[in-house]
């Protein structure tokens, strides 16, 4: 059977069992993920799925059990000012920090008692769509960030928010939050 990918000629500073030797072949490669690539050695124990084996389905269990964990949490210190999410994204910090708001400037604000249940749905929903919301750690295998057009260099990225550069679990698009080599 024929193979529909060509042949990559062996450079003489790649092993035939190099991950870059290996990958060129089948993959495109931005500048981003060729700079960790150089610094592979240093990525012990990486894993591309951080939570293993588990199917996909298993990402509605985690999400309830996180759910239920971040409920559990006393109410923010941290005060927000959110107008149009009714504090039910991301953007809203005590919402990912899984608090509910308690004397904050915000307007039309759900993440309240009284709204518990719309609450929980969205916080299930955000999980199952990233499984690193709402954690308290900051572990590079669960914390990436889906950026599109903020570059990573605004407060709603996860990365940039935590003070880290971006890493390969990313999927976040023309990437600026490199680290600084």
């Amino acid at each position: 059977m024929k193979s529909i990918f060509k042949e990559v000629p062996q450079d003489e500073d790649l092993s035939p069992i190099s991950p870059m030797s290996t990958m060129t072949a089948l993959t495109p490669m931005s500048p981003f993920t060729l700079l960790y690539l150089r610094n592979l050695s240093n990525l012990s124990g990486f894993s591309p799925n951080p939570l293993g084996s588990l199917p996909q389905s298993g990402f509605s269990y985690l999400a309830e059990v996180e759910t239920k964990k971040a409920n559990e949490i006393k109410p923010s210190t941290t005060v927000c000012g959110c107008s149009k999410t009714k504090c039910l994204k991301l953007y809203c910090e005590c919402f990912a920090e899984g608090k509910y708001c308690e004397d904050c400037n915000c307007k039309s604000c759900h993440n309240n008692e009284e709204h518990k249940d719309e609450r929980e749905a969205v916080m299930i929903k955000t999980k199952v769509k990233n499984p690193g919301a709402f954690r308290v750690d900051i572990s590079s295998n669960y914390k990436i960030c889906h950026c599109n057009k903020s570059f990573c260099m605004k407060k709603y990225c996860e990365c940039y928010q935590n003070g880290r550069s971006c890493n390969l679990n990313c999927k976040c698009k023309e990437c600026k939050n490199l680290p600084k080599d």
